[in-house]
């Protein structure tokens, strides 16, 4: 759907970087005025675009360089309005995003924010909805989710991590989420899209092969198709890993842990705090 009239010119941010926008049918356009440079998102690029606020999230259907003088492109777009614009400019560029890109209005659905605060996660009532990680300068969307990887749910830990694996976006990997919100993925998703793998942790990179397997279960589990109907007909939340207690070393070397510590500005880390979630593709 076209947008009625073309929206130019609008102080906002994409992903931390001052810039004004334009949107018209065609998609939008982001100026750097300090660069003298513009980057154009055409509307067939977009894949889904959420707003929430003064924010829009924007996911892309192929990487692309958004911010002058960053190499490497980015599957995901944070634009904030700027502070002094008017209320009523905001809200008429959003209704012209809606028109062009048809964005899902996030308003009203549920926040939960990781345990460092650094990070805010929003998932719809319905599986088919993008699940969206809100951050101050960055954003990830993720949609046509095939499974959940539910990781360190019981043990005594205080909190847990989660393996989003979308069909064909990247795996989303979400630390440090406090178990009241473990309901909101099992109210969300079948007992067939969820792996619950109780104290246990899977490496990004087992998350992302198993994201390509045909039978995802099989090879995080080792469970059978015949399980898996067993399953769907207990009406059961989720399935727990076969010996989830008994994790291989490897996955939980240095460099597989998906839970890292978060770092403060003179690098000195906080072993309390650990709220990285190494989420590399989707750097903006």
């Amino acid at each position: 759907m076209a947008c009625q009239a073309s929206i130019t010119d609008v102080p906002a941010s994409a992903n931390g970087r001052s810039c004004h926008l334009s949107v018209d049918a065609q998609g939008l356009t982001f100026r750097y005025k300090r660069s003298h440079e513009e980057t154009t998102i055409p509307r067939e690029n977009v894949k889904t675009s959420v707003t929430r606020g003064d924010m829009l999230a924007i996911n892309l259907v192929e990487p692309m360089q958004v911010k002058p003088g960053t190499a490497k492109a980015t599957r995901n777009v944070l634009v904030h309005r700027q502070r002094f614009l008017d209320d009523s400019a905001w809200r008429a560029t959003l209704g012209n995003v809606a028109l062009s890109l048809g964005s899902l209005d996030y308003n009203m659905v549920q926040t939960i924010v990781t345990a460092c605060g650094s990070k805010e996660v929003q998932i719809a009532a319905r599986a088919s909805a993008p699940i969206v990680v809100w951050e101050p300068k960055a954003c990830v969307v993720t949609s046509d989710v095939r499974a959940v990887i539910l990781q360190r749910t019981t043990g005594g830990m205080s909190t847990y991590d989660v393996h989003v694996l979308p069909r064909t976006d990247p795996v989303l990997s979400i630390n440090m989420l406090d178990h009241n919100s473990l309901i909101v993925w099992r109210n969300t998703f079948s007992a067939l899209q969820i792996v619950d793998t109780g104290p246990s942790q899977v490496s990004l990179q087992d998350a992302e092969a198993a994201r390509h397997e045909e039978d995802f279960r099989f090879y995080l589990c080792g469970t059978d198709s015949s399980e898996e109907e067993e399953i769907a007909e207990s009406g059961s939340d989720s399935e727990y890993c076969p010996d989830s207690s008994e994790a291989d070393s490897d996955s939980m070397s240095s460099d597989a842990m998906l839970s890292s510590a978060c770092s403060d500005s003179d690098g000195n880390t906080d072993s309390s705090s650990m709220c990285d979630d190494g989420n590399e593709d989707y750097e903006g």
